[in-house]
């Protein structure tokens, strides 16, 4: 059940306005000058997130560098403590020479540039 009625007849065609004058002068200016201020504004913070992303990189790759260095410093002084001599048959002086080979090795695996001890 509808609440309207039938259509009627189509009308003629209206005239056709006038166009708007648009912004004026003024305004036109503004509206650029406020998108060419967030242009500036949105490059500006792009800029200083490379710039910020880069220096914490270049602050890591330091970090890391030390930290390298003062690991495969400690693992070679490790290494360079021999087992104290003693007879093979020894338990104890077995395990010193597998816990020696297994230092030995630790700072070459890890990138370390000395070379392995015998």
């Amino acid at each position: 059940m509808s609440l309207q009625g039938d259509r009627g007849a189509k009308g003629d065609r209206g005239e056709r306005g006038q166009r708007g004058e648009g912004m004026s002068r003024g305004t036109r200016r503004a509206f650029v000058a406020l998108v060419a201020l967030a242009l500036a504004v949105a490059a500006l913070s792009v800029l200083f997130t490379v710039t910020y992303f880069h220096r914490e990189q270049g602050a890591q790759r330091q970090q890391g560098e030390m930290f390298e260095r003062k690991l495969c410093t400690t693992l070679d002084s490790l290494a360079a403590r021999q087992p104290p001599p003693g007879p093979p048959a020894d338990l104890s002086r077995a395990y010193l020479e597998w816990q020696y080979g297994v230092l030995a090795q630790l700072g070459p695996d890890v990138g370390c540039a000395k070379a392995a001890r015998p």
